[in-house]
């Protein structure tokens, strides 16, 4: 495995963690969990609708963190489906 892809395959790893760990700092904690549970990605619709009280500069960081969170777990989900095409390829 090249450097890049090794940096790459660790990237999202190492975002994912810092966005968890600022959302458990900021407390949010339960966006945090709902990622470790694998239940990303989340509609950040809903989470606006959720935080809508609280002032802009507060929650634009928070919807950063989602975003990422939600794009880490897309591409996690990428991976599994290629992973389970592979497979399926292998048994026929």
């Amino acid at each position: 495995m090249g450097e890049n892809e090794h940096e790459n395959k660790w990237k999202p790893k190492i975002e994912a963690k810092e966005a968890c760990d600022w959302l458990r700092a900021a407390g949010f904690p339960q966006y945090a969990q709902l990622y470790e549970d694998s239940q990303f990605p989340i509609n950040i619709v809903a989470v606006k609708n959720d935080h809508d009280f609280l002032e802009k500069e507060l929650v634009e960081p928070l919807y950063r963190r989602l975003n990422t969170l939600n794009k880490c777990a897309s591409m996690k989900l990428d991976v599994n489906f290629q992973r389970k095409k592979v497979g399926a390829h292998t048994l026929l």
